[in-house]
């Protein structure tokens, strides 16, 4: 019976709560019993310590001041209780502000007299290397040791280090067996009703990563781990409801969600996906509110959102005038994508007078704030001479800095600055080089040029079939300057089997999108009834167009034609 009991019950505390009366009958040797009798005593000292700690966690809820000069006063006096929560205060940065190291240091104070949850601290610290040098060998012996002792919070990153360490480095075996120990750690964490461990499990059923996809399990783990007042769980299943994984799509649903967990977390991103939530919904006052409220904190993504609230005229009278005061606002708040809007807006002088000097300044603000896209139009700006001198040198700084960024435009900018020999030596194979980087990231404009790189023999062995290779991916995406030269060579079967049919469908393609390239060559094919039926009038009726968009080749092409049938 008592054995039936122990399998049944929820928590090793339980568990071990069973097996001491099971002693009283003479059921367990002594040499099992005197380690369960020390791990009972492990487990009772945790929960004691827990319970302090909530107590201590409460009157810092109730009072932040009053609450930390408790805090501070006990833990000066040795309250090993109090030193872990001030080393969590620590290591957070909330109310006390982030230093790993004394956080660190803190922790240690309280491991040497045995607190578990310590220990477990120091372990993480070690795993992320904050306040201490990485070490995940450490990391894992600090881990192993609090997750034994039954700490749900070292169970739980035992569990991801086994699944994303270096098993080398941590001295175990094969990955595959790394996956599963780790797993069950968090498992083990999770029906500890650990909130974060539930959260964890639930979002590895849903991407299907680490366990087989199974919406339903990762809604009930969700669930489980939301009714703690997790807030994460909240979130993600709002966007598990605003996506409908598994679920029907409930708008209504995704915002009560987030508005449960403004309740148990101030973090001003779920205020701001909340907010988000409203604008979508069209309960723009109660956006607005929630945005300003964000704002006030200094939060400069909010400043952002108010900002193209009036650019678009969401709820509110369409200024541009007030979405520029936000813009920079946030942009002086250190938000990139506001210092991006704002050279955006200068450059295009749409809403306000065109200042590349005024928009140069902003990218220029962008660019040193990591932005990459600012990274790339202040290259574009120095390469032209846009509101600032003309500098290849610094031009071909910050593309560099943009690609490292993994920005594709920045790539594409380096090949054409090497394929010409701006600002830098003549070197079409580095060109070559760089293009192939922003073809192979999916960059349309990349895959054209290097395309034309085979086609030409530029920098490479000419190749057209290699040519047509990447103009296909390009085509495939839609850029219309790949669909009119892969056409182009269907049309002249170079690297391909020649198919008029294919190529006029390309042609098409890209006439659509405006090529007037594109109209020269199909024109010339209605001409000559190639793949299409001969129609004299479709095809001066293409030239026409390609002429107006300045095509000199369809210029000629017209006159020649006009002068046979004239």
């Amino acid at each position: 019976t008592l054995k039936k009991r122990a399998e049944a019950s929820h928590t090793v505390y339980e568990k071990l709560s069973i097996y001491r009366e099971a002693k009283e009958y003479g059921f367990i040797s002594t040499f099992i019993i005197s380690e369960i009798n020390e791990r009972y005593e492990t487990f009772t000292s945790m929960v004691q310590a827990r319970k302090r700690i909530a107590y201590l966690q409460n009157m810092l809820k109730e009072s932040e001041t009053t609450g930390l000069q408790t805090i501070m006063k006990n833990a000066k006096s040795g309250d090993v209780d109090a030193i872990f929560l001030l080393a969590d205060l620590h290591l957070q940065g909330k109310i006390l502000p982030k230093d790993g190291n004394r956080a660190f240091q803190l922790f240690s104070m309280a491991a040497q007299q045995n607190h578990v949850e310590a220990s477990a601290r120091m372990g993480h610290c070690y795993l992320v290397g904050d306040g201490v040098e990485e070490n995940q060998a450490k990391a894992y012996e600090l881990l192993s040791a609090a997750a034994n002792k039954g700490s749900s919070y070292a169970q739980t990153r035992l569990g991801v280090l086994l699944m994303m360490g270096d098993a080398d480095e941590l001295g175990l075996p094969d990955k595959e067996r790394n996956l599963e120990a780790g797993i069950n750690w968090i498992k083990i964490a999770a029906d500890q009703d650990d909130a974060e461990a539930q959260c964890m499990l639930a979002r590895y059923y849903i991407s299907g990563e680490y366990a087989e996809q199974d919406y339903d399990q990762a809604l009930t783990w969700y669930r489980k781990s939301a009714e703690k007042g997790y807030a994460p769980a909240f979130c993600d299943l709002a966007r598990i409801y605003k996506e409908g994984l598994g679920v029907p799509p409930d708008p209504e649903k995704v915002i009560s969600l987030l508005e449960e967990a403004t309740k148990f977390d101030d973090d001003l991103e779920i205020k701001l996906e909340l907010a988000c939530e409203y604008r979508d919904t069209e309960r723009f006052d109660e956006a607005l509110k929630l945005y300003s409220f964000c704002a006030k904190k200094g939060n400069g993504k909010a400043y952002r959102k108010i900002a193209q609230m009036y650019q678009k005229g969401l709820g509110l009278p369409q200024n541009i005038s007030l979405a520029i005061k936000w813009f920079k606002a946030g942009a002086e708040k250190g938000d990139s994508y506001c210092q991006w809007s704002l050279g955006c807006i200068y450059m295009k002088g749409t809403d306000v007078p065109q200042d590349y000097v005024e928009s140069a300044k902003w990218y220029q603000m962008g660019a040193e704030n990591g932005d990459e896209n600012c990274q790339y139009f202040l290259g574009q700006y120095y390469e032209k001479g846009l509101g600032v001198i003309q500098n290849y040198d610094e031009a071909v700084k910050w593309y560099q800095i943009g690609a490292e960024n993994d920005d594709t435009g920045c790539m594409r900018a380096l090949g054409y600055l090497y394929k010409k020999g701006n600002g830098v030596t003549k070197d079409p194979a580095m060109a070559v080089e760089w293009f192939k980087k922003g073809a192979e990231n999916k960059d349309t404009g990349c895959q054209y040029a290097l395309g034309q790189m085979y086609l030409n023999g530029d920098g490479v062995f000419q190749n057209a079939y290699e040519a047509s290779r990447w103009y296909r991916l390009g085509a495939d995406a839609g850029d219309a300057n790949c669909q009119t030269m892969l056409g182009k060579q269907y049309q002249d079967g170079s690297g391909v089997i020649r198919d008029y049919h294919i190529a006029a469908k390309l042609y098409w393609k890209a006439i659509e999108q405006g090529n007037n390239i594109a109209m020269n060559n199909l024109a010339l094919m209605y001409e000559h009834g190639q793949g299409v039926p001969k129609d004299h009038k479709t095809a001066m009726k293409l030239l026409t167009l390609a002429m107006d968009a300045g095509n000199k080749v369809a210029a000629e092409n017209y006159k020649k034609i006009k002068r046979i049938f004239d």
